[in-house]
């Protein structure tokens, strides 16, 4: 078993545990997954085939997490790629989300899950997904509400901040959970399809005054 890690893993863990699959990236992933979505055919060809990846090594779902670079800090490229257009976006979570219901209906197998992970910041959501239609398709939404201070900043304050911080003016008012879940539940979102994220990790800044 020493290596075949997950089999391993899925052999030890709790029963009601669920296991995906995370599909995404960044600047390679977010270009690929563009032109997997440029066409009909390639569109298809990404559901079938992961319906079989997932039910060959026993997974329990797919989440689907294409995060720009810009969300890390100083970008790789001048200008980081980013899903290009929303709606063939939504159009492929539905296709997920059918091909996965009849996959179950003709198999009898309990039915792949299928999550997403959205961004944790007003401006973000607002350009880049179709909350409304996301949510149709989705078991949940997985809300990245971290990372929201890093090296591109000139600003030392938690990552993951629960509420705006004192002062806050502009669009840093938006960087911290309360105001992220707040908004997605204000677009009409039902609170049970969302899923906080909460880093286990700590990030430390270094003072110029240092």
């Amino acid at each position: 078993v020493w290596n075949n890690p997950l089999k391993e893993f899925k052999a030890n863990k709790d029963p009601d545990l669920k296991v995906f699959l995370a599909v995404g990236g960044q600047d390679y992933a977010i270009r690929r997954a563009n032109e997997m979505m440029s066409k009909d055919e390639f569109r298809q060809k990404f559901v079938i085939s992961t319906t079989k990846l997932l039910r060959t090594h026993e997974f329990d779902g797919i989440d689907l997490n294409f995060e720009p670079s810009e969300a890390l800090g100083p970008p790789s490229t001048p200008n980081p790629p980013l899903i290009q257009d929303k709606k063939r976006f939504s159009v492929l979570c539905k296709d997920l989300q059918e091909e996965y219901a009849e996959e179950a209906g003709r198999t009898g197998r309990t039915r792949l899950l299928l999550t997403i992970t959205i961004s944790g910041i007003k401006k973000q959501l607002e350009s880049r997904f179709e909350l409304d239609e996301l949510a149709k398709c989705a078991d949940w939404l997985n809300v990245q509400t971290y990372d929201y201070r890093g090296s591109r900043d000139k600003i030392a304050e938690h990552h993951s901040a629960l509420m705006p911080a004192a002062g806050a003016t502009d669009d840093d008012k938006d960087l911290n959970q309360d105001s992220a879940i707040k908004y997605i539940i204000s677009t009409g979102i039902e609170p049970s399809k969302l899923l906080l994220g909460l880093p286990t990790f700590g990030k430390k800044f270094r003072l110029t005054s240092d």
